[in-house]
């Protein structure tokens, strides 16, 4: 495939699509991420988790701009 058609094929952006194992290691990892950062700033596992979709929903809304 060559990048002309790259540029001028329409691209599908209503969709992700993750391998099970993929999105478990991702959630899995995020999880983790969120209690190891409550743990060091002493902030509420709760306040981290509203922080990261907070920040999930504004590059989502960047990425359909784009």
């Amino acid at each position: 495939m060559s990048d002309e058609n790259l540029i001028t094929k329409p691209l599908n952006n209503d969709f992700v699509t993750l391998t099970k194992e993929l999105y478990v290691l991702n959630s899995l990892a995020m999880g983790v991420a969120i209690q190891i950062l409550a743990k060091v700033t002493g902030e509420t596992i709760e306040d981290w988790k509203e922080y990261v979709g907070a920040k999930a929903g504004e590059q989502y809304r960047e990425l359909i701009i784009c």
